[in-house]
């Protein structure tokens, strides 16, 4: 009776604990820029100023839906809108006068005024005069304009642009301003990216191989005892309809997840919360949450305890699908393995999965459940081959004593996933909190081992959130080592100073949770060759730190249409808009771009 009460509070508990860590999550997203209007950027639309007098950049606004800004009227007696205006800084370097040129607008009615209005992304060209193409410019100013929504709200930003002499190759932007001014006054301006004109099709098999290279990727190490527990168990029921049901069930819990991540990113786009692929291991609940229940599946495989389902809950289930209640019990296992497995992999993105993501997420909600359905299909590849393939191909080993063996490593493994877990909450809450937390898991592994007393495994789960949420409020052990002498915290106001400045600029946005992240930095650039280079007089390293919630990272990784990490940007004289690095940093890669942006040797 006991144990049943423990299987039956277990099961609510889960539920219980995801729903009330979605709530926090939502709770906790909603962040000073969700009063904002969106995010504006001084863009050029040449790689160099070429041989005239003349060059043109732009201003490009990214608005949150509902937001508007204003174009100047044409009547004298108007409204009073006060369209965007720049003062410029007297520090700006070979500059002479700057024209802003008012692409078509939509024109609506206020309070019996006729007002000019754009929406969405809106591109704004200015054409600049300057002293001599021959020397770098470099604009300095400040932009002022009126946002409005259910209300009206002055905004007042800083801009920065550095440009370097050489030929005037045109960039992407070159072709949108084109278009915004083209476009018909009827029209709302609307515009897409490069990455909008892409073919869907195209975008599609993306997304396919970024799920499924991202089996293979450093973030997904954890999960593979959860994939060989599946054939471990399979291994007990050799017939054709054993196993394909149980890759079914694993199949079915990887695309219900990515359903329901594509969901999730829908709805917080629809309350305008900026949304990144990983975010949710920003938060400090949701973390505790997956400690807990790894523990738990550890001390099960160690042999601590058997999870059984409530009986109600399995003659549910029974009655649904006509089988044996243990062949049920191990359907809902594998389900949620590969909840857990697609939840354990989504820390860091994998080579096409950026693209894929920074695509859907910059698009409608019917894209999104298009582009995070498909990453689920090619995430699940492994149990569609399982699924398909014919039983005589499938070589299994016999039931024997090794299992026992397996199961108990399998255990282990799970146990260092919790570890990781518990070092990235050391770095989210504080250190204190961590071993806190740690003695109350040790803790639940002896009550589930010795007493399986259910009363005191509720009050160290319970207590385990309590220490968690109040985490920030203890005090720390020591003081963190502080950042290496050659790195400055991340600032993207700076960087067209620095770039002004005949400085090469390395960005890296990273994050503690992001195992792909770990590796680069240990294989590449902590390499001696790649530090003793950023360590440079001639080179500024930017440390973008993403474990917590910041939304100026968010807004910059954005503006480069990524909404995952890890992120490597390079920026110098001779690449001011910048050259984005792969997900998996090489040191020849890091050498090139540092040469192609400028630096001296």
């Amino acid at each position: 009776m006991t144990n049943n009460f423990f299987y039956k509070f277990f099961e609510y508990f889960i539920i219980a604990s995801f729903l009330l860590t979605v709530q926090v999550t939502s709770l906790f997203a909603q962040e000073k820029n969700t009063d904002s209007p969106g995010h504006v950027s001084l863009e050029p639309t040449t790689a160099g100023l070429g041989s005239d007098n003349t060059i043109r950049i732009a201003l490009v606004f990214q608005l949150k839906k509902g937001w508007k800004i204003y174009a100047p009227s044409e009547q004298e007696d108007s409204f009073s809108t006060y369209p965007p205006e720049i003062v410029w800084s007297p520090q700006s370097k070979n500059f002479k006068s700057a024209t802003i040129i008012w692409p078509p607008y939509k024109k609506e009615n206020f309070e019996g005024f006729k007002v000019n209005i754009y929406e969405g992304r809106t591109i704004l060209p200015i054409d600049i005069t300057i002293q001599n193409p021959h020397e770098p410019l470099f604009l300095k100013g400040t932009l002022s304009y009126l946002a409005c929504k259910a209300t009206c709200i002055p905004v007042e930003t800083p801009i920065l642009l550095y440009l370097a002499p050489g030929e005037a190759t045109p960039l992407n932007l070159s072709a949108q301003v084109n278009k915004a001014l083209k476009g018909s006054k009827h029209d709302s301006l609307l515009f897409d990216d490069e990455e909008g004109e892409m073919n869907l099709w195209l975008m599609i098999g993306i997304a396919f191989l970024g799920g499924v290279i991202l089996n293979f990727m450093p973030c997904v190490l954890p999960i593979l005892t959860l994939k060989i527990m599946t054939l471990k168990k399979i291994s007990r029921h050799q017939h054709a309809f054993s196993y394909r049901w149980r890759f079914l069930s694993s199949l079915s819990g990887i695309l219900v997840s990515f359903i329901i991540f594509a969901l999730g990113a829908i709805i917080l786009r629809a309350i305008e919360i900026q949304v990144g692929w990983g975010m949710h291991f920003q938060e400090p609940l949701f973390l505790t949450f997956m400690a807990i229940v790894m523990t738990i599946f550890a001390c099960n495989l160690w042999g601590f305890f058997e999870i059984n389902l409530p009986l109600t809950f399995n003659k549910q289930i029974d009655s649904l699908l006509g089988h044996h209640n243990a062949h049920v019990k191990v359907l809902t296992g594998d389900f949620f393995s590969g909840i857990f497995a697609t939840f354990l992999a989504t820390p860091c993105t994998a080579p096409f999965l950026g693209t894929a993501i920074g695509y859907s997420l910059s698009r409608g909600p019917i894209e999104i459940l298009l582009m995070f359905f498909t990453l689920g299909v090619g995430f699940a590849l492994p149990y569609w081959i399982g699924l398909m393939l014919p039983s005589r191909f499938l070589i299994l080993p016999k039931a024997g004593p090794w299992m026992q063996t397996m199961t108990r490593i399998l255990g282990f493994g799970l146990a260092l996933t919790v570890l990781w877990i518990l070092w990235i909450l050391s770095e989210e809450v504080s250190f204190l909190a961590t071993i806190i937390l740690s003695l109350l898991l040790v803790g639940l592994c002896i009550n589930l081992w010795y007493r399986r007393n259910p009363v005191l495994s509720t009050a160290l789960i319970l207590f385990s959130f309590f220490i968690i949420f109040f985490g920030d409020d203890l005090p720390e052990v020591w003081e963190e080592d502080t950042i290496n002498a050659y790195v400055t915290p991340f600032s993207e106001e700076k960087i067209p100073e620095f770039v002004a400045a005949g400085k090469v600029v390395f960005v890296d946005v990273h994050a503690k949770w992001c195992i792909t992240c770990q590796v680069n930095h240990k294989l590449v650039l902590q390499s001696e060759k790649i530090r003793k280079l950023l360590a440079s007089d001639k080179i500024e390293v930017m440390s973008a730190d993403w474990t917590n919630r910041d939304p100026n990272i968010a807004h910059f990784l954005a503006r480069y249409h990524r909404y995952g990490i890890p992120f490597n940007i390079v920026f110098g004289p001779r690449a001011p808009q910048g050259i984005i690095l792969s997900e998996l940093l090489q040191q020849k890669e890091i050498l090139e771009a540092l040469k192609t942006a400028g630096l001296k040797e």
